[in-house]
């Protein structure tokens, strides 16, 4: 098991190097780096690769540790989504959503804290950078199930989109902030936990679901 755990460690660095050559790559092609004179155009070349190299890097480390056979506790979802967005109303761009949250305490899903903590806090932020104006955030037990749902007031997404967007590498942002990573973890974080990840669009807006199974 030990050997077959280094294997797969030594799999991921490989990828991640190829991931970041790729990154460097683009932003440094041989016949740009010689016709570029201007200190503008390279800082931003750099600032580029170096956010590239971070989501990379995070993913990868992410990935790693969920895929770990660690015993789980159990987590509830209302400390951690409250917690989340009181963080997300102290951003400029979170202060002027209505953030509507209606989350019983004292569920307990089967999955680890900190893992339930970061797949939420990609799916509240996501939702912070595409809504009109309200956030709605719901947790409750549905027989055997926790069911947390985060529903914006946005565009949506395309239909022919709906089915990729866990996948690596894409997004569908149009400023360009998004690396097409944050949805593919968290459906990582998901699988890990035996759990379902549901996308969909509200009409309006977009709706993410997540379901794990109830602890006692």
């Amino acid at each position: 098991l030990r050997r077959l755990n280094e294997s797969l460690c030594q799999e991921r660095v490989d990828l991640l190097l190829a991931a970041l050559g790729s990154c460097l790559a683009a932003a440094f092609p041989p016949n740009a780096l010689l016709a570029r004179g201007g200190e503008d155009e390279v800082a931003d070349s750099i600032e580029t690769v170096a956010t590239a190299m971070r989501r990379h890097v995070d993913r990868e480390l992410a990935r790693a540790r969920i895929q770990s056979d660690r015993p789980t506790s159990g987590a509830d979802p209302e400390p951690i989504l409250s917690k989340l967005i009181g963080v997300l109303r102290r951003m400029p761009q979170g202060a002027g959503i209505d953030w509507q949250l209606d989350a019983p305490s004292g569920l307990r899903a089967r999955i680890d804290a900190d893992d339930l903590t970061e797949a939420l806090g990609a799916l509240l932020e996501n939702a912070m950078r595409h809504t009109n104006d309200i956030v709605e955030v719901r947790a409750c037990r549905d027989g055997a199930r926790i069911v947390i749902t985060i529903r914006d007031d946005g565009r949506g997404v395309p239909e022919a989109d709906l089915k990729r967007l866990t996948q690596r590498g894409l997004s569908l942002d149009p400023s360009g902030q998004g690396q097409g990573i944050g949805l593919a973890v968290v459906s990582d974080i998901v699988d890990a936990a035996q759990g379902e990840l549901r996308l969909a669009n509200a009409r309006p807006g977009f709706l993410a679901e997540l379901r794990f199974d109830a602890l006692p």
